[in-house]
């Protein structure tokens, strides 16, 4: 995928702001079993931080704070005509979400890692390099959403392959209309908690586009380069220091004209024909009226 993947899309944007990290993208998943959590303190809970419309522009600046501001983010699509001529109704892209000029948790960037053990784990605790991502696509009407949208592996017959911890390097929301990073993890069952996938930097999804007539769409895409907190398992993640990015662009449908209603904000107003020479005198009474009214 690297090797043949062509660049789309380059951004260099970052956005400080605070609160509280995330320790799994799922954790912004909205638990209908449940009542939400913003009702025991702040929560994520239901808030996808893409930095869309419908979530109030939130990204991951929202809460991650304090970082420098200058990280990356690039968006990669095996077939680059997607950000040249736009996207082909019905088509499936594989995508990657790029992170660029990390500085964050470099120090943990090793090749493996592991989850934070509970107290019934015996193993040695290897601290992560966390970083992430939150995409989704919006057409006029809302955000694409469903089954098939967004795959973590290419999809078959129109449908996604069953989730699969060991292989997916991306999360989907439960309605299908939001993407987000996830870790890969060891195919050892006496290792379920090694992430073998620890310096990742980029993720890889598959997305299909909408059918035709759908018009243009916007891609919104945030990211954050952890610093992995105070390195221990007691805060293996924090929001304080991490770096963030985000970017919003749109996408074209394929051989569809593109319609500007814009109008120029400086055009010239019509020419008033002159006024007949009786007006004149009314014109001065009323001004001198206004004016008398105003002293008074």
């Amino acid at each position: 995928m690297r090797s043949s993947i062509l660049v789309g899309l380059l951004v260099l944007l970052a956005l400080p702001s605070r609160a509280h990290a995330f320790a799994d993208a799922s954790q912004f998943f909205d638990n209908k079993s449940s009542p939400h959590a913003a009702t025991f303190g702040a929560s994520g809970e239901g808030l996808y931080f893409t930095g869309a419309p419908r979530y109030a522009s939130l990204e991951c600046s929202t809460c991650h704070a304090g970082g420098p501001q200058k990280l990356g983010l690039q968006l990669n699509a095996e077939d680059a005509t997607l950000f040249a001529t736009g996207y082909e109704p019905g088509k499936t892209y594989q995508l990657q979400v790029e992170i660029r000029n990390e500085s964050k948790g470099l120090q943990y960037k090793t090749a493996s890692c592991t989850d934070p053990p509970t107290p019934d784990d015996n193993f040695t605790y290897v601290q992560c390099n966390n970083n992430g991502f939150a995409l989704e696509i919006d057409a006029s009407n809302g955000p694409l959403g469903g089954s098939g949208v967004y795959c973590a592996q290419q999809p078959k017959a129109g449908k996604c392959p069953a989730p699969e911890a060991t292989l997916d390097e991306a999360l989907i929301a439960p309605d299908g209309d939001a993407v987000f990073e996830s870790k890969v993890y060891s195919t050892d069952p006496n290792q379920p908690k090694l992430v073998t996938r620890n310096p990742a930097d980029s993720w890889r999804f598959w997305w299909t586009a909408p059918k035709a007539g759908s018009g243009p769409l916007t891609v919104y895409v945030a990211a954050v380069d952890g610093n992995g907190g105070a390195g221990t398992i007691a805060n293996d993640q924090d929001p304080f220091g991490d770096d963030t990015v985000a970017a919003s662009f749109f996408l074209q449908e394929a051989n569809v004209p593109v319609h500007n209603a814009a109008s120029a904000g400086c055009s010239l107003a019509p020419v008033a024909a002159p006024a007949p020479p009786w007006l004149l005198p009314l014109a001065l009474v009323s001004l001198a009226l206004a004016v008398r009214k105003r002293r008074l």
